[in-house]
């Protein structure tokens, strides 16, 4: 069994030759073999798998690791559930519901979207391309365009009920 691990800890570590320069020690492998949980590049990891640097997986050869990011996935990722934290309440549009937004005027919005061919807030598909989609920003600038409209939609049913009402 101890064979086993240490197997499963050496593979590990040529891996992460791979993804970060290795600076462990045979010790170390074995402390984390004592407590359950392999590091690479510590000697304290704290879950099953401790990073400490950055994570590349696909081909070092074909990939350069982004600057500013901890994982990046070649190909990408799958997975049932996404959870991005926001920072605080200034980074979530219940501004839109403020009194003193100022909600633009549609003939504002269509002009904008005749000259830039996308929504004012919303980052062209070339920016999108350029430089990616943070998720987090994007439901705050999507749910803003969704609160927009909902409050274009209560001044159209408010017109709608006077016209009604002047017949």
């Amino acid at each position: 069994m101890k064979k086993t691990i240490l197997s499963i800890a050496a593979v590990v570590a040529t891996f992460s030759v791979h993804a970060q320069t290795w600076s462990g020690s045979t010790s170390s492998i074995n402390s984390t073999y004592r407590t359950g949980n392999v590091g690479i590049n510590t000697t304290n990891p704290t879950a099953p798998l401790t990073v400490n640097g950055n994570v590349l997986i696909g081909n070092p050869s074909a990939v350069t690791m982004p600057t500013g990011y901890k994982l990046y996935v070649e190909t990408g990722i799958l997975t049932e559930k996404v959870k991005v934290a926001v920072k605080g309440t200034s980074n979530w549009a219940d501004f839109v519901f403020d009194k003193n937004y100022n909600l633009p005027k549609l003939s504002e919005v269509e002009q904008f979207i005749n000259t830039n061919k996308h929504l004012p807030g919303i980052p062209s598909a070339s920016e999108m391309v350029n430089k990616g989609n943070d998720l987090g920003e994007m439901d705050a600038r999507l749910l803003q365009k969704i609160e927009e409209l909902t409050l274009y939609i209560i001044k159209l049913e408010k017109d709608f009920n006077e016209l009604k009402n002047k017949k």
